[in-house]
């Protein structure tokens, strides 16, 4: 008995040092409150802050704008058909119908908009709206959301070019991210071409146009210049094995068919260009959660980028 009590004590007194959940803490008083950002998980409704309710066991918004909706799964397939511009300019009319309805728009519609514009910050007009996007991003999400993770890859490619990392962490967005010196040249500079062997499958056709759009081009821009930082090479070219496939996995009431995405690459380099762009490409296309059955193909690619002279 005395051994329990003495356990006991050392478990309160533990539980009385730890500190509050920062996403669960009141701003008054400290106690324990609803979470303020739709995506943490929930048993019941009481979970989740006044305008959410708890579906499939996540916190989403109670209310929202079928227009908006609509203008999102529009944009999603202006992105699948290589569309990039109309895509950024469907998402924002979807971030601006929400808002009308004075709804803040769900951080899933924020991240896919942040990277759509990512995907054009060869444009130099559309950095700063880029950054601003992933940053209303940021904070409407948890980490460990996917999309999240995908925008926090196309920021994590621009912090040599002027981009204050640190504007990310201030309690409100400043007037500018771009604000630092860039510490390498350019990425406008870099010239990419990307080929991919095509095949005659529906499945596979929405992966190669991904590996040769404007997500891959930016990803082997900046594997260029992290080459260009070791080297001071003015070309680089990298081929690769291209495999993607799916494969059955039993999730007990029902069957589920995970697609794969691999870059194979033909040298025996562990570092540089090639290398880079074996372990970033895949990270840029979105695959689908399932196919619906055993799938495998393969093909070859190549990329070549070539840093243009100043005028």
């Amino acid at each position: 008995m005395t051994l329990l009590a003495v356990a006991l004590l050392a478990c309160d007194r533990h539980a009385a040092d730890a500190q509050p959940d920062p996403v669960f803490a009141s701003e008054d008083d400290g106690s324990a409150a609803r979470p303020r950002i739709p995506g943490a998980t929930c048993g019941g409704p009481s979970d989740c802050a006044a305008d959410q309710v708890c579906l499939n066991a996540t916190c989403v918004g109670a209310r929202t704008s079928v227009r908006a909706e609509l203008l999102t799964a529009g944009a999603a397939l202006q992105s699948e058909a290589g569309d990039i511009a109309g895509a950024a300019a469907s998402y924002q009319e979807a971030v601006e119908a929400y808002e009308a309805a004075e709804i803040t728009p769900p951080g899933a519609v924020l991240c896919r908009a942040a990277l759509t514009f990512l995907n054009m910050t060869h444009q130099a007009d559309t950095r700063e709206r880029a950054a601003r996007m992933a940053d209303r991003c940021l904070r409407q999400t948890l980490p460990g959301d996917p999309l999240r993770e995908r925008v926090i890859a196309a920021l994590g490619r621009m912090r040599y070019d002027g981009l204050n990392l640190g504007a990310f962490d201030l309690p409100e967005a400043p007037a500018a991210f771009f604000t630092e010196a860039p510490a390498r040249p350019d990425p406008n500079r870099v010239q990419v071409t990307i080929a991919v062997v095509p095949l005659e499958s529906s499945s596979f056709a929405p992966i190669v146009t991904a590996l040769q759009g404007d997500a891959a081009r930016a990803a082997a821009q900046d594997c260029f210049l992290q080459d260009w930082e070791v080297r001071h090479e003015q070309q680089a070219a990298a081929s690769f094995q291209v495999r993607f496939s799916s494969r059955l996995r039993d999730m007990g009431s029902y069957d589920a068919y995970p697609a794969e995405l691999e870059l194979v690459q033909q040298s025996l380099a562990q570092e540089g260009f090639e290398p880079c762009l074996a372990r970033v490409l895949p990270s840029v296309v979105e695959l689908p959660t399932s196919l619906g059955r055993v799938v495998s193909y393969e093909t070859t690619m190549t990329v070549n980028a070539t840093l243009a002279a100043t005028e």
